[in-house]
Parts: structure tokens; C-alpha cells; sequence
């Protein structure tokens, strides 16, 4: 079951065979998003700016997941595939708000009951380069819930 329609997927870059199926899923986020060092500099801003940042961002990449036509999974592992316009910004500062936007997000749109232990395995991350078309790849990996 394709969760991208392949011109959808051309257009993104993105082979359309290795879209899903029956336990992997995947969409696509247009452009990148926000670092750690963006985050925190919204925080210093005020509260309500940070907060309002980082919903707006939420709520970015739930609608990517609502028009990838992603299903709920008792529990997951994620692979996510950052691609940077270039390499001015540290790994660490894009894989760590990613992953908390990306996490927040499943859990907003109702992929996952929440983003604790018990429905997170783990996270693969990579930040890779493509100036021409920069975006992030997440792959969700069914799993089982865990008992605790």
C-alpha cells in the first residue's frame, strides 16, 4: 500500500517502491526543520514564543502525516533521514529538535498513544546533504508495545 502517490514521491526525491509496506511506513517533510539552537533562541525570546514555534512546527509535520495517509502503530522505531541544503548546521543540533518535533507530531496525529517507552523503541538519524532538494525522511518501523 503506497502511503505517497508517486508523483508526489518523484517530486520529493524519493523512490516510490520504498514507500511502505505492511509494517514500515514512511512520509515526507518538505524543507527542514528547525535546529536545537533555534529552539532555544525562541525559548530566550518568551514562553508563548517558543511554544507557538514549536506548535506551528507540529503541527507542520502532522499534516505531512495526515496527507501521507500514515496508519497508527501500537509502537515504533524510527528512521529519519535529515537532508540538509548544506553543512552549516551541526548534526546534533538537527537530529535533536527533529527528532522531538517528529515524536511530538506522531503523537499529535494519533500514530502513537504517546512518545514514551512503552511506544518508542528507538531512533535512527542521519543527516545527509542534498542542496537541491532539502527535506527529512521518516520511515516508521512497527513494533509491539512494550509491557512497562
Amino acid at each position: 500500500m503506497t502511503r505517497i502517490s508517486p508523483e508526489h514521491a518523484k517530486r520529493l526525491g524519493v523512490e516510490p517502491d520504498k514507500i511502505s509496506d505492511k509494517d514500515n511506513q514512511m512520509f515526507v517533510i518538505e524543507g527542514r526543520l528547525p535546529g536545537l539552537n533555534e529552539l532555544i533562541n525562541k525559548a530566550k525570546v518568551s514562553h508563548e514564543v517558543y511554544y507557538g514555534f514549536k506548535k506551528s512546527e507540529k503541527q507542520r509535520v502532522a499534516d505531512e502525516i495526515g496527507v501521507a495517509g500514515v496508519e497508527p502503530v501500537p509502537a515504533l522505531k524510527l528512521h529519519i533521514r535529515h537532508f540538509e541544503p548544506d553543512r552549516r548546521r551541526d548534526p546534533d543540533n538537527v537530529m535533536s529538535a527533529g527528532m522531538k518535533i517528529i515524536l511530538d507530531a506522531l503523537n499529535y496525529a494519533g500514530i502513537i498513544e504517546d512518545d514514551g517507552w512503552r511506544c518508542v523503541w528507538g531512533v535512527d538519524s542521519r543527516v545527509l546533504k542534498d542542496a537541491d532538494n532539502p527535506r527529512v525522511e521518516v520511515e516508521i518501523e512497527k513494533r509491539m508495545k512494550r509491557n512497562y
